[in-house]
């Protein structure tokens, strides 16, 4: 049952093509089901799983697993399950910006962290599908908001930390705030350590996040998975706060654990539209963006 349980989601996240993809995939990867894992007090979003956490956990004080958690068959159903397919559409879409090949050769150091699963790209080279996303989401934030130097930006719900990578090794950046849970946050932080400085970066407990005033606030597919209550607290405490925005969201939380709907978020943040998803992931995907140039 549990085997069916995790094919489904692999079929909502991938398709048909792409399910048997992964599936083949994950002859290559390794499994966390063996180890012993802890209890977690309360659930607060769709990928506060167990299994998920414990990766992390397990990361931060094990050298060998750090060297592959990428490749961790729990850890790829949250993160690093971007297709060949949708990679190349990512790329597509990031090729847009003709700088986008320069900030790529900063970004791909992240593919020697973790051992992930890579696939050969025409224009770039072997990579991570995962990290082509990032590369994306910077040339969408530049043609949105502009140059990001010396400004402040908060991060809700922030895997690995390969998007603050991304951004923060091609931009002059203020300070990067980074809300997520502590194990995660933990694993974040050392991923960060062994790629770039990490003075202007600030980790907090997403839990109860304590009030930030940012210039940009960024967060994809992780405040729409979040619980209601939770939700409030960030639209309360972070996103009011924020004078420009950009939330890739997803209908995970809105239908499973009653969060906020697309029109509801719009009506919390002034000035706030939606943008398509490009490339769309998941049907009624959207962008949600505020303060644009």
């Amino acid at each position: 049952m549990r085997y069916l349980v995790k094919i489904r989601r692999i079929w909502r996240i991938y398709g048909l093509y792409g399910a048997f993809q992964e599936l083949a995939i994950r002859r290559s990867c390794w499994s966390v089901e063996s180890v012993e894992v802890g209890e977690i007090k309360s659930k607060t979003s769709i990928s506060d799983a167990t299994a998920y956490v414990r990766v992390c956990e397990l990361a931060v004080v094990d050298l060998v697993i750090f060297s592959k958690f990428r490749r961790c068959l729990e850890y790829r159903l949250i993160l690093e399950h971007v297709t060949v397919r949708f990679g190349k559409k990512y790329l597509k879409v990031a090729l847009k910006n003709n700088m986008a090949l320069e900030y790529f050769k900063k970004i791909k150091l992240q593919n020697d962290i973790g051992n992930p699963v890579t696939f050969h790209f025409k224009t770039i080279g072997r990579t991570s599908p995962t990290t082509i996303r990032y590369l994306k989401v910077l040339c969408q934030l530049l043609e949105l908001f502009g140059p990001l130097d010396d400004i402040r930006i908060s991060e809700i719900g922030v895997g690995f930390g390969g998007q603050a990578h991304a951004i923060a090794v091609n931009q002059n950046l203020k300070s990067y705030t980074l809300y997520d849970l502590p194990p995660v946050l933990k694993l974040t932080n050392k991923f960060l350590e062994k790629l770039t400085d990490t003075t202007k970066f600030r980790f907090i407990d997403g839990r109860d996040p304590e009030p930030t005033k940012s210039d940009l606030l960024i967060s994809n597919y992780a405040f729409s998975e979040l619980t209601r209550e939770v939700q409030k607290m960030y639209l309360d405490k972070v996103i009011s706060n924020a004078k420009m925005g950009y939330i890739t969201w997803n209908e995970l939380s809105y239908k499973e654990l009653d969060g906020y709907s697309v029109n509801e978020i719009l009506s919390s943040i002034p000035g706030s539209r939606i943008i398509p998803e490009e490339p769309l992931t998941y049907p009624n995907n959207v962008i949600i963006v505020w303060g644009t140039k």
